[in-house]
Parts: C-alpha cells; sequence; structure tokens
C-alpha cells in the first residue's frame, strides 16, 4: 500500500516542481492555467491516496470486491483530471503551453485505457511517470518556470 502512495508522491514532486516558480513571461490567462494544472495534479494526487486507503481498508476487513470498484473509480479520476487540463489548455493563449496540456490530457487518457485490474491500479503512478504525461508534463513544468 505504502509503494504506490510514495510514488504518486514522487510524480507529484516531479511534475509539480516549477510550482514555486514566477512564470513572469506568460498572461495572467497562462498563470491561471499553470497553477491549475498543478492543483488538478495535487487534487489526483489526494484522491488517489484515499482510494487506495479505502480499498486496504476494505480488503482488510475482508472485502476482495472492493478492489473491483476501485478499478472503476480510478479510470474515473484519470479521466476527470484529462478533462481539467484540456480545460485548461483551451483557456490559455500560450501556444505551447496549450500543447503541453493537451498533451498530457492525452496521455491521462492512454493511462486510463490501460487500467483494467487492480494491480494496473497500484500501478498508475509508475504509468504517469512513464510515456507521454510524464513528457508533456515535463513540458508544462518548464513553460510554467520560465521568466
Amino acid at each position: 500500500m505504502r509503494r504506490p502512495l510514495l510514488a504518486v508522491a514522487g510524480a507529484v514532486i516531479l511534475l509539480a516542481s516549477a510550482c514555486g516558480s514566477d512564470p513572469g513571461s506568460l498572461s495572467s490567462d497562462d498563470e491561471s492555467a499553470c497553477q491549475e494544472y498543478y492543483q488538478v495534479i495535487n487534487a489526483w494526487s489526494k484522491d488517489y491516496g484515499a482510494e487506495m486507503g479505502a480499498v486496504g481498508q476494505a480488503v482488510a476487513a475482508g472485502d476482495e470486491d472492493r478492489q473491483e470498484t476501485a478499478v472503476a473509480v480510478v479510470r474515473e479520476l484519470f479521466a476527470d483530471m484529462a478533462g481539467d487540463l484540456r480545460e485548461q489548455s483551451d483557456g490559455t493563449d500560450d501556444q505551447e503551453l496549450a500543447e503541453a496540456l493537451g498533451e498530457a490530457a492525452d496521455g491521462l487518457d492512454e493511462i486510463a485505457g490501460q487500467i483494467e485490474t487492480y494491480d494496473d491500479v497500484t500501478a498508475a503512478p509508475e504509468l504517469m511517470s512513464n510515456g507521454q504525461f510524464a513528457e508533456a508534463g515535463q513540458r508544462v513544468s518548464d513553460r510554467c518556470a520560465e521568466e
């Protein structure tokens, strides 16, 4: 149980590393998109952690079926996060930022499509740390950190 939560924390720290930076060359709409990006990532991490905790408690109490529910819940978390990133992409004037946000959303959709079992649910942080979402997320962080 701790391993997935630590991986989520690591992924969030990696992706949010520029959170405190002053994106001075960005418009206020673009700065807003950057702030919202980090809020979306942090909210996902919190919700995923809560879901994993609930599953752990249910399984410890003998409710093995709760793992199946987690598959649907986590897929929905990814879909919601992708939708939020697309909304931010549509609201920014910065083409580079908009493209990176859109590609990050596409990466999240790809990850959601890979989650079919509880083992996939526990691997979600690793899936986020590799591939399209990680690459696009790094570009978002880099763009948001530019002066």
